[in-house]
């Protein structure tokens, strides 16, 4: 897998973002890991339950990537659309995000190809996850 440049962002309990200054596929998968393992615990507060199982990854001030462990084989993924066909589409706002529910393997492709791919490519891989 090729390493281009990227941020990789966790949580606090007060949900404040903590970013690193240059992530790596390395910290990536030990992220997903601990994210995994914490899936399976009970947390009284949301928030720390989102600090334990949540983290992203960023391209830039807009392109982002948040991944969820809802449990050890349920894996959240959210990004924001940034790539429109027309001006039409962004201006009434149909389709705004992608939002994928799938496994370990499923989510270690998905960020693969976050990391290696240009938005375009990305958004073009996951068309068919598109929702408001």
């Amino acid at each position: 897998m090729e390493n281009k440049k990227f941020i990789i962002y966790t949580f606090d309990t007060n949900l404040n973002i903590i970013e690193e200054k240059v992530g790596s596929v390395e910290k990536v998968n030990t992220l997903l890991q601990e994210c995994l393992l914490n899936a399976d615990t009970f947390y009284e507060q949301g928030e720390v339950s989102l600090a334990k199982t949540s983290f992203g990854l960023s391209k830039g001030e807009d392109d982002f990537i948040e991944i969820t462990c809802n449990s050890p084989a349920t894996i959240t993924c959210h990004t924001d659309r940034l790539i429109y066909n027309s001006i039409f589409a962004k201006l009434l706002g149909y389709r705004n995000h992608f939002h994928i529910t799938t496994d370990k393997d499923g989510i270690l492709e998905i960020l693969k190809n976050y990391i290696t791919f240009d938005r375009k490519t990305f958004e073009r891989q996951y068309k068919g996850f598109l929702c408001r």
